[in-house]
């Protein structure tokens, strides 16, 4: 299983999330597993995201993170609604 690295931004990204209720939070812990379990599993990103990956969770929501096969790491770049996380993602 490979090892869950994120910084100050995600967790408030993940403060944000929690706003949405449990039902939301329950479907990014599954998800966040099933990463962890399998990193590549998900679609990877073209043209300025490459190489970011996406996972999406609940209807509107996505995991947007880098692998790092060498290390064994999964890197969240950016928690959040669709419209916006893309965006997001590639600032940080």
């Amino acid at each position: 299983m490979f090892t869950l690295k994120y910084d100050k931004p995600v967790e408030r990204d993940l403060k944000e999330l929690s706003k949405h209720g449990n039902k939301v939070i329950k479907a990014f812990e599954k998800v966040l597993v099933e990463i962890l379990e399998n990193p590549t599993r998900f679609k990877m990103l073209e043209g300025n995201l490459s190489p970011m990956r996406t996972a999406r969770f609940s209807k509107d929501y996505r995991i947007i993170y880098l692998v790092d096969e060498k290390t064994e790491e999964v890197y969240i770049l950016a928690v959040g609604d669709r419209k916006n996380v893309y965006h997001i993602a590639g600032r940080r």
